[in-house]
Order: structure tokens, then sequence, then C-alpha cells
């Protein structure tokens, strides 16, 4: 196994998506042309002031470090891991020398699922914040039905766009999505610790 960098945010190659070859400038990356056999197909990648790159397939980086190729895309969308690079169609690679340990991998995960419950605590502070205030504007409602309804009763089907303004639906929206990725993260992390 390939002992990687630590793991950090994703760092691009000079040339992330071009192929050096010899008397041209630069080529594209062509996927799934090798003369290697099926399923062990690797690029190498040549970037400005480097030397020559091999370039990994996810599933070559599944079978090295024991992670599911969707965890390890999941990841890299989150850029949380080094060495990455894309394709001109935007398949990622990993190169061979940043590939990430199997107990690197866990760590990041374990780190990315507490900070997605954290937000997920404060967007769900922020449901209950906005729902006390449907609740005041109803009271007031019912005890002065001659005024007009109240801003957080009459909005609360809104989005707001503001970072300094929301709604019960805006409010919702975003503990929706924290929670899905607490979810995400958090099956990940199972996946991951039964893979060896």
């Amino acid at each position: 196994m390939t002992t990687p960098n630590r793991p950090g945010p994703t760092q691009r190659l000079g040339v992330p998506n071009r192929v050096r070859s010899a008397g041209s400038k630069v080529s594209a990356v062509t996927e799934g042309v090798c003369a290697a056999p099926a399923g062990a197909c690797t690029t190498s990648l040549r970037t400005v002031g480097d030397d020559d790159v091999k370039l990994l397939k996810l599933s070559e980086v599944q079978k090295l470090c024991g992670i599911p190729v969707n965890t390890l895309r999941m990841l890299i969308e989150d850029d949380q891991l080094i060495g990455v690079a894309r394709s001109g169609s935007g398949h990622a690679y990993l190169r061979e020398d940043a590939v990430p340990q199997w107990g690197q991998i866990i760590e990041i995960l374990e780190r990315q699922r507490a900070l997605h419950l954290r937000r997920a605590q404060m967007a769900f502070a922020r449901v209950r914040t906005e729902l006390e205030a449907v609740a005041n504007d109803l009271e007031m409602a019912v005890e002065e039905p001659t005024l007009p309804l109240g801003d957080d009763l009459t909005a609360f089907k809104a989005y707001s766009h503001r970072s300094d303004q929301t709604t019960l639906l805006s409010a919702m929206q975003r503990l929706e999505e924290t929670v899905w990725r607490v979810r995400s993260y958090d099956e990940a992390l199972r996946k991951a610790r039964r893979a060896p």
C-alpha cells in the first residue's frame, strides 16, 4: 500500500485534465484506452514542473485502501482528499502517491460526521426559533383578531435567501440538508469500518 500524504483539502494538479504526450503540447485524458488488462487501467499524467505521475481510477484506489468508491467520491466532492485530478469528462482520479490509508479515511469520516452533526444541531435550533415565532403570531391572531397577521405566520412558507433572515420553510430545508449529510457520513463510516 502506498504511504500517502496526510489527508486535507483537495489539491488540484497544475493541469488536472490533460496528458502531456511526446511531440505534442497537451492532449486530453482518454478513459478506458490502455494496454493493461480490463479493470487495471491507469492513466499517466505530466503537469508543468512535475515528473510523470500515475493516476488511479477510484476502483483501483478502493482495492488499495479498502474504502468503497462512493465514499471516495463523496470525500473528493467535499474537498477532503489530496492529489485529485479530473479528466476532460469530469471523472476523478487520484495520484498514486496520494492514496490514503484506511485509518486516515476513518479519521476524515469521523471528523466530517461530527461537523455535520453540529451543523444539524444548529439548524434544528433555528427551526425551533422559527416555530416559536409562528406560535407567537398565532397567539396574537387569536387575542387580537382585528390586527393584521404577524410576519412569521404569513411568510413561514416563503424561502429567504438572505443569511440574516430566515423563515420556517428555509430553516426546515436547511435542517433537512444537514441531516442528509449526517446520514451520508454515518453510513459511509459504518461501511468503511467493515471494509478491512
